[in-house]
């Protein structure tokens, strides 16, 4: 067996911040809510700032931006689908479609036939349903 070692992640983000150190102080860091505590903890031992809470952050973006930030999984074909065909879940997938709305639940479309032909990874809407 062989021992493989290296640098804990914490050293890794330190040694990056510290190397970025004059490009990162312009700003503020956007941290997650769910991020391992070492992680503030080195950004802190840095000099740098942390926003308080990920949203405040809200406040400075743009529209484009925000619907971005706000976009979610939704229903898409697998692949092309023709008319007349009744869905399974084997027709569909869940991927983020960028800031297309959509129904984010796949179980709300199985057994229903389609009106319509879709495209590969065109978002489900009601319209193209019977």
């Amino acid at each position: 067996m062989n021992l493989v070692s290296g640098a804990r992640a914490s050293t890794v983000l330190f040694n990056f911040l510290k190397s970025n150190d004059q490009e990162i102080k312009k700003g503020k860091i956007l941290l997650p809510a769910n991020v391992c505590p070492i992680v503030p903890a080195t950004i802190q031992r840095c000099g740098l700032e942390i926003l308080s809470h990920p949203d405040s952050a809200l406040d400075t973006l743009n529209e484009k931006e925000l619907s971005y930030r706000r976009r979610d999984k939704v229903v898409m074909a697998k692949t092309a689908l023709k008319a007349g065909t009744r869905l399974t879940e084997e027709h569909l997938v869940k991927k983020m479609s960028g800031t297309e709305l959509g129904h984010p639940h796949v179980a709300d479309f199985v057994g229903r036939v389609l009106k319509v032909d879709l495209q590969h990874n065109q978002v489900l809407e009601e319209k193209h349903f019977q």
